[in-house]
């Protein structure tokens, strides 16, 4: 395998976990957070990232044969499993562990798409078309850090 995709909400552990596993295997990360502009807030998720850099950083990476992880926040939609290395899919999720509030990812609610501003707007209309936390290789569940 060529490539590991960890897909997940904001803060979910996406980048802590890449980085655990790259230090055991030797393999480079590839984050969308380091194609996010610096303008981002004033824009929707995708519209805040420098796109056309991050292809060609994921496509000059499997050109040359390197085993990669790619983490980042809507995945299957920025860089499509078909088109992009296919890989393992790992959805890596939060889960609140607080009595009141059994849930994860910080009470979002799928389902949802009425989010206070644009990024998370769009992340929530991302996990309600393509469902990632659904389809996927794998799904791992983080313990929220203090519950």
């Amino acid at each position: 395998m060529q490539v590991l995709r960890l897909d997940g909400f904001m803060g979910s552990g996406k980048t802590t976990l890449a980085g655990l596993i790259a230090n055991i295997e030797g393999v480079r990360v590839i984050s969308t957070d380091d194609f996010i502009s610096e303008d981002r807030f004033r824009h929707s998720y995708m519209d805040g990232l420098r796109y056309d850099d991050l292809v060609t950083e994921v496509n000059a990476a499997l050109q040359d044969g390197e085993r990669i992880i790619v983490e980042g926040v809507c995945l299957e939609r920025l860089l499509p499993y078909e088109d992009f290395g296919q890989g393992y899919r790992v959805y890596v999720k939060l889960v609140s562990g607080f009595w009141f509030a059994p849930i994860w990812h910080h009470f979002y609610e799928l389902g949802r798409e009425d989010a206070e501003d644009p990024i998370h707007a769009d992340i929530l209309r991302y996990h309600n078309e393509y469902r990632p936390h659904e389809r996927n290789d794998l799904s791992i569940a983080l313990p929220e850090f203090g519950s």
